[in-house]
C-alpha cells in the first residue's frame, strides 16, 4: 500500500538498497517500504514517511539538517552514491543536489537518512558559537552554470553520476563525494543537449534519453580512453512515424 495514485506514477523514482525501496516524488514527502523474506516468500511493508535527522540544541553544541518535511521542499529524483543518499532538485530549489553525511567508520554504518550540513560549538571561553568544520557532513551543492534548470533525471554510469536538466546533461566523475573540500560534488557539463524527464535507459558504455520536444531518441557513448561522451541523434530514420510524445525507451 502506497500513497500515490496513478498519475503520480510515472514520475515516482524508485531505489532499492539494504533491502529497503525508498520513493521520491516532488509532491509527497520521501517514502521507505522495507522488504521481507520469510518462509520463501517476498513481501513489503507499507510506505512510511522517511525519518530524517533533525537539527539540535544543546548546551554546547547546535547542529543544522535538511529534513524535507514541507511541500516545496520535497525532492523529484535520488541516487545512492559512493555511501550517500543524493537527492535532487525540489520545487523551491529546482537545480539543487542534496547529499548526506558519509559513511561512519566508528559505527560501521550509512547515514542515509543524515542531512545535517552544519554544526557549532561552544568556544572555549563559552561567549560565542563558532561552526566546526567536518569532512563527513551533508549538504546543498548547485552548478552555476544550471541557472535554476530543471533536473530532469540522474544515473550512475560507468562509475560517474551522469545528471540531465533540460538545457545540458552533466557528470560527476567519481571519488569525490568523499573529499575533504567545501564542494564535494563537481558536476562538469558534458554536452550542450537537454533532456526530457524520466526518459532514460543504459546499455554498456552507452545511454539513451530523449530530447527536450519529446521526439527525438539520442546516445550518449562514452570513451574509456578519453574518458568523455559522444551524442548522437538515431531515431532520424524513423522521425516522420513518431508523431506523438515518447512515453518510455
Amino acid at each position: 500500500e502506497t500513497p500515490f495514485s496513478g498519475e503520480d506514477a510515472p514520475d515516482l523514482d524508485i531505489q532499492c538498497v539494504d533491502n529497503k525501496l525508498y520513493i521520491v516524488h516532488r509532491n509527497i514527502h520521501p517514502k521507505v517500504m522495507t522488504i521481507s523474506y520469510i518462509d520463501g516468500v517476498y513481501s513489503l511493508s507499507s510506505a512510511s514517511d522517511v525519518e530524517f535527522v533533525s537539527s539540535t540544541t544543546s548546551e554546547n553544541k547546535k547542529t543544522e539538517a535538511y529534513t524535507f518535511d514541507k511541500k516545496g521542499d520535497y525532492p523529484a529524483h535520488q541516487l545512492f552514491y559512493q555511501g550517500r543518499w543524493l537527492l535532487f532538485s525540489t520545487i523551491n530549489n529546482p537545480s539543487a543536489v542534496y547529499y548526506s553525511r558519509s559513511y561512519n567508520i566508528e559505527t560501521d554504518s550509512y547515514r542515509y537518512n543524515d542531512f545535517t550540513y552544519a554544526q557549532q560549538e561552544k568556544r572555549l571561553d563559552n561567549t560565542d558559537w563558532q561552526y566546526v568544520s567536518l569532512a563527513d557532513l551533508g549538504g546543498m551543492y548547485i552548478n552555476s552554470s544550471m541557472n535554476d534548470a530543471d533536473i530532469r533525471w540522474v544515473i550512475q554510469h560507468q562509475g560517474a553520476m551522469i545528471l540531465a536538466t533540460g538545457r545540458a546533461i552533466y557528470s560527476d566523475k567519481g571519488n569525490t563525494i568523499t573529499s575533504t573540500t567545501d564542494s564535494p560534488l563537481s558536476l562538469t557539463k558534458i554536452i550542450d543537449t537537454g533532456a526530457a524527464a524520466n526518459i532514460v535507459a543504459t546499455m554498456n558504455s552507452y545511454i539513451f534519453f530523449v530530447g527536450t520536444d519529446k521526439r527525438t531518441v539520442r546516445v550518449l557513448l562514452y570513451n574509456s580512453q578519453s574518458y568523455t561522451y559522444t551524442q548522437a541523434i538515431i531515431s532520424s530514420s524513423v522521425a516522420h512515424r513518431i508523431n506523438r510524445d515518447i512515453k518510455e525507451i
